[in-house]
């Protein structure tokens, strides 16, 4: 009996810390997508990136009109002149594919790091916005089966995270 009442003791005063303790969720896709740093970002990658998918499409619409001309001249064309015609094009092809692969492994990697910036400042929203409202944990939406509505912090830090929201650095 005495290990019963022990037990409850233990149980009482654990649950008396786990009710002083506040906790919030957060939905991290959902600030991601909502974040009006995503479109400034894509901006900026766009620009970045513009002139070397302007040559991408240079260099498609060039074997876009060599294929066009090799159709329609191939049959004055001696064999030889069409061999060097086709050889052409598909150097221009293999050029324009590994062009085309550098740049999107150079976009990726951009976009991570400018990605990695905007979670940096989602993860400073949250701490400041938790420790301002005296949560004890804040945890992810994503994982968690069921909360109150009441615990979600999202749109705070949406908020937060916004250029008139304060959390900016």
């Amino acid at each position: 009996m005495k290990k019963f009442a022990l037990f409850a003791a233990v149980l009482m005063m654990a649950g008396t810390a786990f009710a002083e303790a506040k906790i919030g969720v957060i939905s991290f896709r959902e600030v991601l997508a909502k974040a009006p740093q995503r479109e400034a970002i894509s901006e900026k990658l766009r620009k970045e990136f513009q002139d070397r998918i302007d040559g991408l499409k240079k260099m498609e619409t060039d074997v876009r009109g060599q294929q066009e001309k090799l159709q329609r001249d191939g049959a004055t064309m001696s064999a030889q002149q069409q061999t060097e015609a086709k050889r052409n094009i598909e150097k221009i092809i293999a050029d324009a594919q590994l062009k085309e692969k550098a740049l999107k492994e150079d976009l990726q990697r951009r976009e991570a790091e400018e990605m990695r910036a905007l979670e940096t400042q989602i993860m400073q929203a949250v701490s400041l916005i938790a420790s301002r409202d005296g949560y004890s944990l804040v945890v992810s939406k994503e994982t968690t089966p069921y909360f109150q509505p009441a615990m979600d912090i999202t749109n705070q830090v949406v908020a937060a995270i916004s250029p008139q929201g304060g959390a900016k650095k």
